[in-house]
This record gives C-alpha cells, sequence and structure tokens, in this order.
C-alpha cells in the first residue's frame, strides 16, 4: 500500500513538472515597491549654487534621492510618508575623510592608553577577545554620533590599536543590523601590518593582507617623528618607507581594487607619498611652494585635520611656542589659494 501510494506521488509531481507547476509552486511573492518618503524642507542648502533654496520637497524612493525642486513642482505620489521639515533647513548628508572611530576606545575613561589591539594575531584568551569586542562596540557608538551629526558617509582612517573591528564595523551597518553612516575603512594602518617593512616586496605582502581582509584603503605612514621650532618651522623626518617602497604599495592596491592615503607632515616622505600616485595625502602640515604646485599639476587632493589638532593647539603652543595646528592652517591657505582640491577631513570622532 505504501509503495502504491509513493507511486502516485512520484506521478503528481511528474504531471506538475511537465505542466510547469514546479515554476508556479516555487515562484516567489512579487518583490513589494519601494517605499517612498516625501520630505517637506522650509529651506534646502543646494552646495553646487550655494544658495539655500525655500519651500522645496525631496522625493527618496527606497534608498535613492529621485526627485528635488519647488513644493509646487514635485508631486508627492499617495501612500508616501511625508516628513514635514518647513520649519527646517535641510543639507545634503555631509562626509568626512578621515576620522578614526576606534581612537576613543585607545584610552580609559581616566585618560590612560589602553594596550593597543594587534593586526596579525587573533585573540587567544577570553581577555583578549572581551577586548577586541569593547574597542569595536565603543567604535559603533562612535559612528552613530557621527550619523547624528549629519555625517551621512565617513572614511575610517586607520583602526588606531590594529584591529580589524572597523572592517566588522562596516558590514554590520551595510547588512543593516546596526544604525551608522556609509563607511569606507582602511583597517589598521600598513605600518601596523608590518612595522618592519624593508622591501617593496615586503610592502606588497602587506597589501595583500588587508585585501584579505576586505578593507577599501590602504593607510600609510610616510612620515614619521616631528620636531616642532619656536620660530614656527618644524622638522619632520621620513617614516622609512621609500619611494620604491610607496610605489610597490600603490601598484598592488590599485590592482586589487583599493585606493591609498598616507599620513605625511611634509619633507621627504611627503614627496615619496605623492609621487608614487597614492590618492590621498593627509595633513600637510608644512608644505614648500613647489610641493603644492605638484598637487596642482597632478590634481591630487589634499585632506587637511584641522579639527583634531586644533585640540592641541594650546598645549603645543605653551611647551613649543609653536603648533601643527597653526603650521598646517597656513599650508591649507596656501593650498586653497592654489587650487588645490581641499576635502573635509576632522581627524577624530563628532562629540
Amino acid at each position: 500500500m505504501a509503495a502504491q501510494h509513493s507511486k502516485l506521488v512520484f506521478k503528481a509531481l511528474m504531471g506538475l513538472l511537465a505542466a510547469g507547476g514546479f515554476a508556479n509552486l516555487f515562484a516567489q511573492t512579487p518583490a513589494a515597491p519601494p517605499r517612498v518618503v516625501a520630505v517637506r524642507a522650509g529651506r534646502l542648502f543646494d552646495p553646487k549654487s550655494g544658495a539655500l533654496l525655500a519651500n522645496q520637497v525631496v522625493l527618496i524612493t527606497g534608498e535613492r534621492i529621485s526627485e528635488v525642486g519647488p513644493a509646487d513642482k514635485v508631486a508627492i505620489p499617495a501612500g508616501a510618508q511625508v516628513l514635514d521639515l518647513r520649519g527646517a533647513t535641510v543639507l545634503p548628508g555631509l562626509i568626512d575623510q578621515h576620522l578614526h572611530v576606534m581612537e576613543r576606545a585607545q584610552r580609559t575613561p581616566s585618560g590612560q592608553r589602553n594596550p593597543p589591539l594587534s593586526a596579525t594575531i587573533l585573540p587567544s584568551t577570553q581577555i583578549a577577545l572581551d577586548e577586541y569586542m569593547k574597542w569595536t562596540l565603543q567604535a559603533a557608538f562612535e559612528a552613530q554620533k557621527d550619523l547624528n551629526a549629519g555625517f551621512t558617509t565617513v572614511v575610517d582612517m586607520g583602526a588606531l590599536g590594529g584591529s580589524y573591528g572597523t572592517v566588522a564595523l562596516r558590514d554590520s551597518i551595510d547588512k543593516g543590523l546596526i544604525p551608522g553612516p556609509r563607511m569606507r575603512t582602511a583597517g589598521p594602518m600598513l605600518n601596523e601590518v608590518n612595522p618592519k617593512i624593508d622591501s617593496p616586496e615586503a610592502a606588497r605582502a602587506a597589501v595583500r593582507e588587508l585585501v584579505a581582509h576586505h578593507t577599501d584603503w590602504v593607510k600609510i605612514g610616510s612620515t614619521g617623528a616631528y620636531t616642532l621650532k619656536p620660530d614656527g618651522t618644524m622638522d619632520v623626518t621620513s617614516s622609512g618607507l621609500t619611494l620604491e617602497m610607496t610605489r610597490a604599495i600603490v601598484d598592488e592596491a590599485h590592482k586589487n581594487g583599493l585606493k591609498v592615503a598616507c599620513h605625511a607632515y611634509g619633507g621627504v616622505g611627503w614627496n615619496n607619498c605623492v609621487d608614487a600616485g597614492v590618492d590621498a595625502p593627509q595633513h600637510g602640515i608644512v608644505l614648500t611652494d613647489e610641493q603644492i604646485k605638484t598637487l596642482v599639476s597632478k590634481r591630487v587632493p589634499l585632506n587637511s585635520t584641522l579639527f583634531d589638532l586644533r585640540v592641541n593647539d594650546k598645549q603645543e603652543m605653551e611647551k613649543f611656542g609653536n603648533s601643527r595646528y597653526r603650521m598646517m592652517e597656513k599650508s591649507w591657505k596656501k593650498a586653497l589659494a592654489a587650487g588645490v582640491t581641499l576635502g573635509f577631513a576632522s581627524g577624530a570622532q563628532a562629540d
């Protein structure tokens, strides 16, 4: 009896297959149309023209802005969710091109330095694993503060301490598991992946390590120790990454679809960074006129981190009679006058 029943079931299934019934049996329910949100803006800042427009409507279809215009010309679809911001000013999401969401996790509440996390050795004890978790959770909190401050896209230029937690944070935000801005992350700095890079091949190997962990950027340290002088000048040393090593880094990164940024204050390290073809040099505290001309001729943007260095301005002025912030401000103004593309780069997290 059981065998006869099985034959009947098999025949029925074969009949379904012949008639295309399986396609109907497993057909998915049609996807719901994307949600539409209409924002009524009392004032809308237009970054292209620099104008503040009155009485505008912004239509958002799914995750994309689909239409923007005057309220009397943009029709709000039936069933759309309407956000009434007619008493407010609406502006596009801000982008911070240099911050460190793990910066606060580096220190205890009392300000003492936490032991750094390793970029190459996974946690082998419960205590070490807990530290990774704490740092990443703190970074998630900082990223949410950035979003609440209006920054819808951020570039994390080095997970200070050497962890890949920022990569996990980026992926969690992308999957919708936690709220946060769109993140592009360098993971740990290349010099933390291998502090003793001594050849172009060693430099390429360190880049491949970052590629394997799915970072978006490679962040290198092109300059090292510096000395502030009371006469308003600065001595800055190269980090030890030669021009050949830096070129190998850029080549390996670009072959794998990653961009390259460099921590560079000036001097030979800065020249190696720009001459090797990095995508975005950072800081530029003490730049010569010739170095600024090179940025213009090569169309290389500059990200000067004015916010974080301003925090140290008073302390450095009292100690040295000079500060990185004041020197960077001078270089930034010269770069602006020369026509260098200048990105917004805070160097820290929103508070």
